[in-house]
């Protein structure tokens, strides 16, 4: 097909036309667009191949794609595949639930590849309930969902999850100032705290670009980078905020616990945070921000468990 490039990486091209110019080897005739089945393709000068492409997979007797699908966006929100990896579908690394698998595919069939449906199932299901915690039954589970397996907040969930527990706003050139980083159309918006923790670059269709694995780049971001000293010293944000209006200790550290981890803090907790902040003395405003740092960098916050 014809690319037409307008100064974005792939897939961000706009196709006018078909240029069918590579020669098939064995024949050496100009090669054909075929779909997997054996059919040619055969196109005008102004269809784009990609829509047949499209309406191809999405047949509803194309038993792969509805199970790829669903598989990749199980994996999103269980942190595993039901085939693990999950762009790994063969027959010689099955499903650890070849029947649910079956049944997911079926229903985002029948529902029209309606992937707002699928998405809904998937999070309002009693296993995305599940806690994290593991318990002597499923301490040693890894594939069988007894329990959900935490992980790390993917990047850009990260950077908006920080901005709001701050009360902070990260700038992007060339959006509206309110964008968030789960707004950003594409992967060229600059941003170190993105690429630190493994923003990917879409230069391939393999789920690796995107890693969970921790950094010592990660570390040093999140513990002692400007930015981060920036978005809880905001002027504007929600340490000075509170403050400004005259809470008490024990608010602010149970608006913290509530914004950061979606519950208050224990009595212990809230107790250590108190005497923290008194010890501080007339730099309370500073012993909070260090609270709110402290929080930031807890896995409680950076994992989805």
């Amino acid at each position: 097909m014809g690319r037409k490039s307008f100064g974005e990486p792939p897939p961000y091209f706009s196709s006018p036309k078909n240029t069918f110019s590579d020669l098939n080897p064995q024949t050496g005739k100009v090669s054909e667009p075929k779909f997997l089945d054996g059919e040619v393709g055969k196109f005008g000068p102004f269809e784009d191949p990609r829509h047949a492409l499209v309406d191809w997979m999405a047949r509803p007797e194309n038993p792969y794609f509805s199970r790829a699908l669903v598989n990749r966006l199980w994996g999103h929100f269980f942190g595993r595949g039901l085939v693990d990896p999950v762009d790994d579908l063969r027959e010689t690394n099955p499903a650890s639930n070849p029947e649910l698998l079956d049944a997911l595919a079926r229903d985002f069939v029948d529902h029209k590849f309606d992937v707002k449906h699928m998405i809904r199932t998937m999070v309002t299901s009693s296993l995305y309930g599940l806690g994290s915690e593991p318990t002597d039954d499923n301490r040693d589970d890894r594939q069988n969902f007894a329990r959900f397996y935490g992980r790390r907040l993917i990047a850009e969930v990260f950077l908006d999850a920080t901005d709001q527990v701050c009360g902070s706003r990260s700038q992007f050139n060339g959006v509206a100032s309110t964008a968030r980083a789960v707004d950003l159309p594409h992967e060229n918006f600059s941003s170190y705290f993105l690429d630190a923790f493994n923003r990917p670059r879409r230069e391939s269709g393999c789920e690796c670009e995107r890693s969970a694995s921790g950094t010592l780049s990660q570390v040093l971001l999140m513990a002692n980078s400007d930015e981060i000293e920036n978005k809880v010293a905001d002027a504007n944000g929600r340490i000075a905020r509170l403050v400004k209006a005259g809470q008490s200790d024990a608010e602010i550290v149970e608006e913290l616990y509530l914004a950061a981890f979606c519950r208050r803090p224990s009595p212990d907790e809230q107790a250590k945070a108190a005497s923290f902040v008194v010890a501080a003395g007339d730099k309370r405003q500073a012993a909070l921000e260090d609270v709110l740092w402290a929080a930031l960098n807890s896995k409680e916050f950076s994992y989805n468990h």
